[in-house]
């Protein structure tokens, strides 16, 4: 296939991606305008009638919604791939914990007493404000509790050679984010940024922002906000027992970039909008304040595709 028709099929391949995302968003409102309109002429339809009416109401517009949204996600999921496959840009490492306690992702959302959605992952939030720069590429399960986003791919690796992938991955990077955990993963990763020199002045670490409480609580509220203060504290002990100096927790958050015992020596304060951590301009001045450029992303897959074979391959959550 040449240039040409590769550009038509990724253009069309858009095409029906976005398709597919408008008739997923557009097919529960037809069902619900169709069960609205039988509650409107339920006098004029029989009891025993009235069940049919809605199955044929509900299940067909429903169906569709799942078929569109499978549909979408695998054109997505293409998408994603084929752009780290062909990405010339150096990669953003991040490194988080897997924990129940991880600084990855924030507090649960909840309607009453009982959750309703995922996690928000704070992942999501880096990989969305590096786009510009690079893709962001995370290393662990394709199902971390990372949330589904286009923003980061994933480098997923059997446990026995995950250290390699890592430090190979995280040589290759242009910056590493690093958010604190106290898993024995995390440790490693830490060890292995403090024992390289080249490693440590590219790292980042990143201090989440605590969530701000809706002042209208019309559909959900956060469960314990405050969980992202108290795993901060949580990781900021562990780690000052062992000669680190993590900052003290600021409910706004922070991108900072650490002296050697993890303490602050030059830091960003976050815009605290849950959903976009910084603006852009502010993300490229942090960049430059760093020495590295990394290897194109398109190398770094393709070196380690080629020295792991079967047991590594590259994901999106």
């Amino acid at each position: 296939m040449n240039l040409c028709d590769q550009r038509d099929t990724a253009e069309l391949e858009q095409r029906l991606e976005r398709c597919a995302s408008c008739m997923a968003a557009v097919l529960p409102v037809i069902a619900i305008i169709d069960i609205l309109i039988i509650f409107i002429f339920r006098q004029e339809i029989s009891e025993t009638a009235l069940p049919g009416f809605l199955l044929i109401s509900v299940i067909p517009p429903l169906t569709c919604m799942l078929a569109c949204c499978w549909r979408r996600d695998g054109l997505r999921e293409r998408r994603i791939l084929h752009t780290a496959r062909h990405d010339a840009r150096a990669p953003f490492l991040i490194l988080r914990s897997f924990g129940n306690d991880s600084l990855g992702v924030g507090p649960d959302c909840s309607l009453g007493d009982q959750p309703i959605v995922q996690p928000h992952s704070f992942v999501v939030d880096i990989g969305l404000l590096t786009q510009t720069l690079g893709m962001s590429v995370a290393i662990g399960p394709t199902a971390g509790g990372l949330g589904q986003d286009q923003f980061h791919v994933i480098f997923s690796t059997s446990n026995d050679n995950w250290r390699s992938v890592f430090q190979f991955t995280a040589d290759s990077a242009r910056a590493i984010f690093f958010i604190p955990g106290i898993t024995d993963g995390t440790a490693h990763e830490l060890q292995a940024l403090l024992s390289s020199e080249v490693l440590l002045d590219k790292t980042l670490v990143f201090m989440p922002p605590t969530p701000e409480i809706p002042r209208l609580k019309l559909f959900s509220v956060y469960i314990n906000p405050e969980i992202v203060r108290e795993n901060w504290v949580k990781s900021q002990s562990f780690w000052r027992d062992r000669g680190l100096a993590f900052p003290d927790y600021d409910e706004k958050g922070m991108i900072y970039i650490p002296n050697r015992d993890f303490s602050i020596r030059r830091s960003w304060t976050l815009v605290r909008n849950y959903s976009l951590l910084c603006n852009v301009s502010s993300f490229r001045d942090i960049i430059d304040a760093l020495p590295t450029n990394g290897r194109p992303l398109c190398d770094v897959i393709e070196l380690l595709e080629c020295r792991f074979s079967a047991e590594f391959r590259v994901a999106i959550n």
